[in-house]
């Protein structure tokens, strides 16, 4: 296993190749992350194209409610999850502007809409808990790792993200 700084680059840029190397208009799909000699390897989880519609908020609840099953192997150093979404500027949650988009994301219109423009993105979080962010516009391929005494809540930290960025 290569040192903690050279493990996160490789697991970054191992994310970095399968987001680019991406066609749009793909399903969404979850990816088990392995690093075994110094290389990263990223595998589908194996949950079919099949099991996402249009909205994969609402297909990973569905799949959230299914019985729990062994997907990943031995060895397993992450999880990432890939997606396109559509991003709009200025939509702050608790406005007007944000519900409305809401509502247009939740009938399927958000893609018509002329001021979005379509995303494709990859989160990730390792077993140390760093959080590895590619493809947002704007945002450099980064690791980050959550500040210390996190709340352990959904609700976001006020404290900032402790990140190294890749150009």
């Amino acid at each position: 296993m290569p040192p903690a700084g050279q493990l996160s680059r490789t697991v970054l840029a191992g994310l970095v190749d399968e987001t680019r190397s991406r066609a749009w208009d793909e399903p969404p799909c979850l990816y088990f992350v392995y690093v075994s000699r110094g290389r990263c390897r990223i595998e589908p989880s194996g949950i079919p194209d099949t099991a996402w519609g249009e909205r994969p908020a609402h297909d990973l609840a569905a799949l959230a409610a299914q019985p729990p099953r062994q997907l990943a192997k031995p060895g397993l150093h992450a999880v990432a999850f890939r997606a396109e979404a559509f991003e709009f500027q200025g939509a702050e949650p608790g406005t007007a502007r944000f519900a409305e988009l809401a509502r247009d994301s939740a009938s399927g219109a958000a893609e018509s809409r002329a001021d979005g423009r379509e995303v494709r993105f990859t989160t990730a979080v390792d077993r140390s808990g760093l959080i590895y962010d590619e493809g947002r516009p704007g945002v450099f391929p980064r690791a980050c790792m959550p500040p210390t005494g996190s709340t352990g809540t959904r609700e976001p930290s006020s404290t900032p993200l402790t990140c190294s960025f890749t150009p």
